[in-house]
């Protein structure tokens, strides 16, 4: 009879780790689902800051590339052959190191 006890006892510890494992890997899946979620939240608020910053850098080099076209366009209508030698030398270089 002794062994039919211990059995039982071994049969009924046993469903209970079951179940605490059960219950152990229902909850690591929660705790997993909410980590995941945070990151992903994460995630797209860097994102979304790295798009403001994106879209402010770009107007910023818009802004100035705008600002130096126009002070190399006064400085071509003020100063026309100086512009022109210096396009020529440039003309020239970029020629020889293409040749190569």
């Amino acid at each position: 009879m002794t062994s039919y006890n211990n059995s039982n006892n071994l049969d009924g510890a046993n469903t209970d780790n079951a179940a605490k494992i059960k219950a152990s890997a229902t909850a690591l899946r929660g705790d997993v689902e909410k980590t995941v979620q945070h990151a992903k939240e994460g995630a797209r608020v860097v994102a979304d800051e790295a798009k403001v910053r994106a879209n402010e850098y770009t107007t910023i080099a818009r802004d100035q590339l705008s600002e130096n076209t126009e002070l190399l366009a006064e400085r071509i209508r003020t100063q026309p052959l100086q512009a022109g030698l210096v396009a020529f030398g440039a003309g020239f270089l970029a020629a020889l190191l293409l040749k190569r």
